[in-house]
């Protein structure tokens, strides 16, 4: 990333800003990104096509195509992908998204017989002729789902924690026990009141082991979790006048 050319910068942070999103497809616009942050690729994409009809702006056509390719459409996301390229974006704009083409189209020529021939969209849509030009970083994050949403971690908290409770009050019940044998005056029973505190005490123990156990199997749930550490980064890039620029893609 330190090879990021100055002039390609230079020319990001020229870039016109875009229009404000309209009052009628602002609530879309908050359902697409909490979609995106619970990996809900579908929802995402039936909220950004919502956002589009009320508001005709070209951001909704890249976010959509961005659902449908991660959510597995990739003849979806190319035809939302050529939709953008045909609002004409400026050319750090269209470069990621004549890559993303590119990159569905591998993914179904892999899924499909060779004889196939190419789907017509995808080839109209690499045949736009929005050229590829300088294109500045850009970085897309999803972030994965709650820890708490997780049925799997909160079963083993939970029956972690019932076992260290219900251990600590079964050891304190054979300890105190105990002590009220040791503290009798007569012989009577002493030995049998001993033997049974002590086996409360070692359930106890046994139960808070198993617990603490469960408790630590809970937090590495938690953390290894299934999407806990989803997260795709594109920086996109090119050749420009006086320099360069370096693309990097990567999914994590």
């Amino acid at each position: 990333m330190l090879l990021l050319s100055c002039a390609g910068l230079r020319s990001w942070a020229q870039a016109p800003p875009e229009p404000p999103i309209s009052p009628a497809a602002q609530p879309h616009m908050d359902a697409a990104t909490r979609a995106f942050e619970l990996m809900d690729y579908g929802q995402a994409a039936e909220a950004l096509r919502a956002a589009h009809r009320v508001d005709p702006q070209p951001r909704f056509l890249y976010a959509l195509a961005q659902a449908e390719r991660l959510r597995g459409d990739c003849r979806a996301a190319i035809r939302a992908y050529a939709d953008f390229l045909a609002t004409s974006p400026p050319d750090w704009q269209a470069r990621p998204a004549r890559q993303n083409i590119a990159r569905c189209q591998r993914q179904l020529a892999a899924a499909t017989p060779a004889t196939r021939p190419p789907s017509p969209v995808a080839t109209a849509a690499t045949s736009h002729p929005a050229t590829a030009a300088a294109a500045p970083p850009r970085v897309v994050r999803f972030m994965p789902r709650p820890w708490y949403t997780d049925l799997v971690g909160n079963t083993l908290g939970v029956s972690g924690v019932v076992f260290l409770v219900t251990g600590a009050i079964v050891w304190a019940v054979g300890k105190d026990g105990i002590d009220q044998a040791r503290a009798a005056t007569g012989y009577d029973g002493f030995e049998s009141r001993v033997l049974a505190g002590r086996t409360k005490e070692r359930v106890g123990v046994a139960f808070m082991a198993a617990g603490g156990a469960l408790v630590g199997a809970g937090v590495v749930r938690y953390l290894l979790r299934p999407g806990a550490r989803r997260v795709e980064v594109v920086v996109s890039g090119a050749p420009v006048g006086g320099g360069g620029s370096l693309l990097v893609t990567g999914r994590f």
